[in-house]
């Protein structure tokens, strides 16, 4: 008899204990919640600029595409050539996603033509599928950087200033994603930015691929 009472109240004590521990969980354990996703910092702008190839490329080519731009000018002397090794280094990286793209933006429209630019891209093997450089007219690249980006991009005023320094823009990093938001800004001189980087693409990768946008096209001839 005095071993049915003992079980039977070891029982009853245990259920008061998981009762207890399932209060406790609920009323203090915090929920699990996902990491929070890169936060949207701004929005690229519509732009026409030329890619090294002599063809036009928009805003909207980039659209579907998770991609990273860089600012470079191809007789630069400082900071350009690792910018452009890194870059180099991170198309290896990113060899496996078809969806990835970087994007070199010359800050030297008039010395930085398409011919310059597919030597300089040469120099450091870039896939003209995978790593783009364009260029285009003044004022709009630098509109383009300065508004869209919200990075430095000029030249360099001081008359004695070599070719290698004949202009001054930023050395960071910009990430967009498919929608042409953008997603965050990295030291594009530092060499532990860009495992950061990477798994931050890859995070880009895994968001939901938003609809393709609608096409209006204007063009009255073509419906009877």
């Amino acid at each position: 008899m005095n071993k049915i009472v003992l079980k039977m109240a070891g029982a009853f004590l245990a259920l008061i204990l998981v009762a207890a521990l399932g209060a406790y969980v609920l009323t203090f354990a915090k929920p699990f919640a996902p990491p929070p996703g890169l936060p949207k910092l701004g929005q690229v702008t519509d732009f026409t600029l030329t890619e090294r190839t002599g063809k036009d490329i928009t805003n909207r080519d980039l659209l579907g595409k998770v991609w990273v731009a860089n600012f470079i000018f191809t007789a630069c002397g400082g900071p350009c050539p690792t910018l452009s090794q890194h870059f180099a280094a991170l198309q290896k990286e990113i060899a496996g996603h078809t969806d990835v793209r970087l994007v070199s933006f010359s800050v030297n429209p008039t010395g930085d033509t398409p011919p310059v630019l597919t030597k300089y891209a040469t120099k450091y093997g870039a896939d003209p599928q995978r790593w783009l450089f364009v260029t285009g007219e003044k004022v709009p690249v630098y509109t383009l950087i300065e508004t869209s980006f919200k990075l430095v991009a000029q030249p360099n005023y001081d008359p004695k200033a070599p070719p290698s320094e004949k202009f001054i823009h930023s050395t960071r990093l910009v990430l967009v994603d498919r929608t042409g938001a953008i997603r965050g800004y990295y030291d594009g001189l530092l060499p532990e930015t860009y495992p950061k980087l990477k798994a931050d693409i890859d995070r880009l990768l895994k968001e939901p691929t938003p609809n393709a946008p609608s096409l209006t096209i204007s063009c009255p001839q073509c419906y009877p």
